[in-house]
């Protein structure tokens, strides 16, 4: 990848301990899996600091580490037998700028991903249209804030032509700084929503932020956004970019119509021009999809090239997997993250598909969203109440709210909140029956995979008494 005395010099700082004739073979921030030759970057850490397994990444066969200056001064005596030390101020701060220089030597189209909902199954979307032709970088699972972005980046070599990364974040300028490290020549925005609200204060500070993106993009240059957000089109047009909207509107320049399950998959029609098929249950991720083949055209592959059924194409887990059980009993696991907008859909989604039975569904609370939080709770027990489910449970001191205010609304839906998720789940567990249907929703920090882990391990051979609820509606 590159020399010692380069890295060195990229960082602004002086090699310690140098053992010239070794190169970096790649990078790591973690000492379980660094492999033979790599830069080991010691990260301090709430549970582990990096800086504590030195002596364990130099046996096995680091060829350098990223340290911090004041570690170095401390314990100076005890790394005489360790070799090329790059003492710096901030150690992951120097990840990013080892991962810049890097960058710079690629000549490839970097396309940058962001928004509210959607990211990482548009981030797949095109990864997997651009690679049927070229060699394609993308970020690998959500790989995509200033650690994960870095080490994407150090994956690349000559013989990519796009780099596509999805870019998070949870306060304001964290975008700008991870545009600034992958130079992005493009830019896909997905819609943008109320999500991490404890970290921006506002959903005008949403905008703000997923907009930092667009910032660095050459005039010209294209950026796929919603056709129904005002804020990012206005945003867009300011700074003179290519502006390529993408939705459901006669206006869109890239129209999506007729979305409809087809068998255990998803099929839309874009411009009344084509048909895709891709699989999945969700038939919210059609627009994702669009978003995916309207920057494909931008990158100069047709629609009239890619194929109708997008065969090999993998999505993540956690995000609208179907899951069978015994007795006939379907699971769709919404569980790697929720806000407003992506519970909403989750929702219409998991209603519109064809089931045998009743549709049921555990869910608990959309974190991060500060002092707003009860507010978007109540919203989705109104959403929910309006929807075609007929029993739902729930955990967790916000979705109380939710089970609230489905009780005030005069549904006929049946909604228990329990204490916790294992209560949960035995009051579902109670209630099954061949040809039903659950969805499980929530963020992830409320751990709601430990009631598919539940229903998975405890198969209903008998009835059980399930358990009483704390509220009912």
């Amino acid at each position: 990848m590159f020399s010692f005395p380069e890295a060195a010099r990229a960082l602004g700082i002086r090699l310690e301990l140098a053992e010239g004739s070794l190169r970096i073979a790649g990078v790591s921030i973690d000492s379980r899996s660094l492999g033979q030759g790599e830069l080991f970057v010691a990260l301090p850490g709430a549970r582990a600091d990096g800086h504590a397994f030195l002596g364990d990444v130099f046996g096995r066969g680091a060829a350098g580490a990223v340290i911090s200056k004041k570690y170095f001064h401390l314990a100076k005596d005890k790394l005489a037998r360790l070799r090329n030390l790059l003492p710096v101020d901030d150690p992951a701060e120097a990840l990013g700028t080892l991962a810049a220089a890097y960058r710079a030597r690629f000549h490839l189209r970097a396309i940058g991903i962001t928004g509210s909902v959607g990211k990482t199954t548009t981030k797949e979307f095109l990864a997997y249209l651009l690679g049927r032709k070229y060699a394609v970088l993308a970020t690998r699972g959500n790989l995509n804030n200033h650690l994960g972005l870095p080490l994407t980046l150090f994956g690349l070599r000559s013989a990519h032509r796009f780099c596509v990364a999805e870019l998070g974040a949870n306060h304001l300028g964290e975008i700008r700084y991870l545009a600034s490290i992958l130079r992005p020549d493009a830019a896909i925005l997905t819609k943008i929503c109320p999500a991490h609200l404890e970290g921006f204060g506002s959903l005008e500070a949403v905008v703000q932020a997923k907009t930092e993106l667009l910032e660095p993009l050459r005039k010209g240059s294209p950026a796929v956004i919603p056709d129904d957000d005002a804020a990012l089109l206005a945003k867009a047009h300011r700074l003179s970019l290519k502006v390529v909207t993408v939705g459901f509107s006669e206006h869109a320049d890239y129209q999506i119509s007729v979305i409809e399950p087809a068998g255990d998959c998803i099929s839309f029609v874009l411009n009344e021009r084509k048909r895709f098929v891709f699989r999945s249950r969700a038939s919210f991720l059609a627009r994702n999809a669009a978003y995916a083949v309207a920057m494909a055209e931008q990158c100069g592959v047709s629609m009239e090239d890619l194929p109708e059924v997008w065969d090999g194409l993998s999505l993540p887990s956690g995000r609208f997997e179907e899951i069978a059980l015994e007795g006939g009993v379907r699971i769709i696991f919404d569980g790697y993250n929720a806000n407003p907008a992506s519970f909403e859909h989750a929702v219409d989604s998991f209603c519109a598909m064809p089931l045998a039975g009743r549709r049921m569904m555990v869910f608990s609370d959309m974190l991060e969203l500060g002092a707003a939080a009860p507010k978007y709770h109540e919203a989705l027990g109104r959403h929910l109440a309006a929807s075609s489910l007929h029993y739902v449970a729930a955990y967790g001191p916000m979705a109380r709210h939710t089970i609230d205010a489905i009780g005030r609304s005069n549904s006929t839906l049946v909604a228990e909140y329990f204490e916790s998720a294992q209560e949960a789940a035995l009051a579902l567990e109670a209630r099954l029956e061949e040809g039903d249907g659950v969805l499980l929703k929530a963020s992830r920090g409320m751990k709601v995979e430990s009631v598919l882990e539940f229903l998975k391990s405890h198969p209903k051979t008998e009835p059980r008494q399930a358990p009483q609820p704390v509220l009912k509606s």
